[in-house]
């Protein structure tokens, strides 16, 4: 396991208190502005770019070289959890080989912009490889069909649809802190289902607040921080520590290797500061954890080294 010191000062987020990052946010979740207005505005918007070309084409490739290392092929089948808007990746992974991308998010975040689709793809190209000819594509449809992708934006229920033991690797960047409390070891049940016995998981999670790269989410009751209109306001994160989540991946059937992960020298948040039935929940140790890397696989199938 590779642990990296999260420097001080390089807590991300705006200079904004946390408390006033909560109160603007759940004024502004509230008015009727689609979400794509609100990524130009850098306001609820995903962690990655869809123009970020460079970032997508490279990510992408050290995904699949990293399931290829392991394996000793190419997986057939990939399914990106929560992609948001760079949906954009889709021509990379069928330049890499993948016959199948399956990306499941909660809503239709992903770009629209077939430009956006061909600049990646030209960057795959720079790279060496060969990805779909997507020249006179009309829509996104169309581009989608190209590069062998199926876009679901029903979350959890789309999830179940899913054939058992059908996807080689599962992959989530910064995405299993946003799945609403409840519904995450279901989610992960569902993800161990549809995993093939010789299949890999992938799974970057951060435990900072989003609201100033602490832990300040950690002050509130879970019946506050778990109602609707806090959860619904654009910085929801379940608050599950780094040991619940190893827990309730291997309760799913899946062996778990923690690879890497980011510490903060001091815990950010005092404890008597947590609320009092979050505090059994989180050991000295899950507080220094800023992130973590995890490789999954099924309990019978291939390990992580």
């Amino acid at each position: 396991m590779q642990d990296t010191l999260v420097a001080p000062g390089s807590y991300r987020g705006a200079p904004i208190p946390w408390w006033a990052k909560i109160g603007v946010k759940l004024v502004l979740s509230r008015l009727p502005v689609p979400h794509a207005l609100w990524t130009k505005l850098n306001i609820f918007r995903h962690s990655y770019s869809s123009g970020e070309t460079e970032q997508l084409v490279h990510l992408a490739g050290a995904r699949i070289a990293w399931f290829q290392k392991r394996t000793g092929r190419v997986p057939h089948t990939v399914l990106e959890l929560g992609p948001g808007e760079i949906t954009t990746r889709a021509p990379v992974y069928k330049a890499l080989g993948v016959e199948r991308t399956i990306f499941v998010d909660v809503g239709d975040f992903g770009s629209t912009d077939v430009a956006a689709y061909a600049a990646v793809a030209a960057e795959a190209a720079k790279r060496g490889l060969t990805p779909p000819d997507l020249k006179g594509a009309a829509d996104r449809a169309e581009v989608f069909d190209r590069c062998g992708v199926t876009y679901y934006t029903h979350g959890f229920e789309d999830l179940r649809a899913l054939a058992e033991a059908s996807v080689d690797l599962v992959i989530s960047i910064a995405v299993i802190e946003h799945i609403r409390r409840h519904e995450l070891a279901p989610t992960f049940a569902e993800l161990s289902r549809i995993m093939k016995d010789d299949g890999l998981a992938w799974h970057d999670i951060d435990f900072q607040d989003h609201l100033g790269g602490k832990l300040a989410n950690l002050r509130f009751a879970p019946a506050l921080w778990e109602s609707r209109w806090m959860s619904r306001s654009g910085f929801y994160t379940n608050r599950v520590s780094a040991s619940q989540v190893v827990t309730l991946l291997r309760r799913s059937g899946l062996d778990v290797c923690i690879e890497a992960r980011s510490l903060w020298p001091e815990p950010p948040i005092a404890r008597r500061q947590i609320a009092p039935d979050l505090r059994p929940e989180w050991s000295d140790k899950d507080l220094h954890i800023c992130s973590m890397r995890v490789r999954a696989c099924a309990g019978d199938g291939v390990q992580p080294p």
